[in-house]
């Protein structure tokens, strides 16, 4: 067994407690600091264990914990509903096996860690991801490290959760309508000329698509794997195979509804009635 210490300060006395009944009892250890770890530098191995004495109030502390927990460390959690209250998306998508972009879930701090987590995600360019926004807003292609040095402090000063992902060239992606077991309706999302984000603005370019089996059943078990029995899931469609980009649910249907006639909104209620 191997105890990761997630804490911003290594003279807390959490800390050195922890600490010193690991060595009172021959255990191994390692203290990790969100601010200037690379969490894909870290491996769990059957047996190993997370405590966080970090308050959730400091940035990238809980999500290096759920990080950890996802990829099979023990934690004093019974189980992992709780942490689906402020689930990250792309650490169930990789314990499910589901294909989305590689992705670090917090900027760490420390400039030779964020350069890590640049090489572990395939190098530049590469897109943050400001969460919380639509139609592509929040949504940057960076494409050198003075420009990530730059945007991330500034991101970090501003708050909020913001993840990084490799950067997946797409000239189009798809929104299917997940409800149930079944996909019942899809669009597709067209980049405009000079930009790369597919749903870019509040006019994108889309059109109505039917997609291949393989899609629509990552669209089902991406919703699925989030709890989630309705969802619009993105989908980009790349050179590797589609990866998927988010699941929203609650997620702008009419969009769909209005471009097929599909009655989508009729389903969900039918959906709920027989439920």
């Amino acid at each position: 067994m191997k105890l990761y210490i997630i804490s911003v300060d290594n003279q807390e006395p959490k800390t050195e407690l922890l600490v010193k009944a690991c060595q009172d009892r021959g255990i191994k250890y390692e203290v990790l600091n969100p601010e200037v770890v690379c969490p894909l530098d870290i491996s769990i191995n059957d047996g190993d264990a997370v405590c966080r004495v970090a308050t959730m109030l400091h940035y990238g502390a809980a999500e290096l914990e759920w990080d950890l927990i996802f990829r099979g460390a023990k934690s004093f959690y019974k189980d992992t509903s709780a942490l689906l209250l402020k689930r990250i998306d792309s650490m169930l998508f990789e314990k499910f096996g589901i294909p989305a972009p590689k992705t670090v879930d917090y900027l760490p701090k420390d400039r030779d860690a964020l350069l890590r987590c640049v090489d572990r995600l395939g190098g530049f360019p590469v897109c943050l991801k400001a969460l919380g926004g639509s139609h592509g807003v929040g949504v940057m292609r960076v494409d050198s490290k003075q420009s990530l040095f730059s945007v991330s402090d500034y991101l970090r000063e501003q708050g909020g959760m913001v993840v990084m992902k490799e950067y997946c060239d797409v000239a189009s992606s798809a929104r299917l309508i997940v409800l149930g077991d079944k996909v019942i309706d899809s669009i597709e999302y067209s980049a405009p000329k000079g930009d790369f984000r597919s749903n870019e603005g509040t006019v994108p370019n889309v059109s109505p698509k039917k997609f291949d089996p393989e899609v629509e059943e990552i669209a089902v078990r991406a919703t699925h794997a989030l709890g989630l029995e309705f969802g619009g899931v993105d989908i980009m469609i790349t050179k590797d195979g589609p990866k998927v980009a988010e699941v929203n649910s609650p997620c702008f249907f009419p969009r769909c509804q209005m471009l097929t006639g599909t009655d989508i909104a009729g389903k969900m209620v039918e959906y709920l009635r027989d439920k």
